[in-house]
């Protein structure tokens, strides 16, 4: 299935259902915008999706009274 023009954003998709999410909807045509928390996350996610579908942004999503 194509999805042209459409984009989704997911948050937290370095690991577990977010991880697989990002690649479903990779595969399924989607430009996926994924959020992770380390650079090695995002070289992960690197790898996983399709260079034309791909934008991995390493997001800090904590609040601020929450450590590193």
């Amino acid at each position: 299935m194509r999805h042209d023009l459409r984009s989704v954003l997911v948050t937290g998709a370095s690991t577990a259902i977010g991880y697989a999410l990002a690649q479903r909807l990779d595969a399924d045509g989607w430009r996926v915008i994924t959020g992770v928390r380390t650079d090695a996350d995002a070289q992960r996610l690197r790898r996983l999706v399709g260079a034309a579908n791909r934008c991995i942004a390493r997001v800090d999503l904590r609040l601020p009274s929450e450590p590193y």
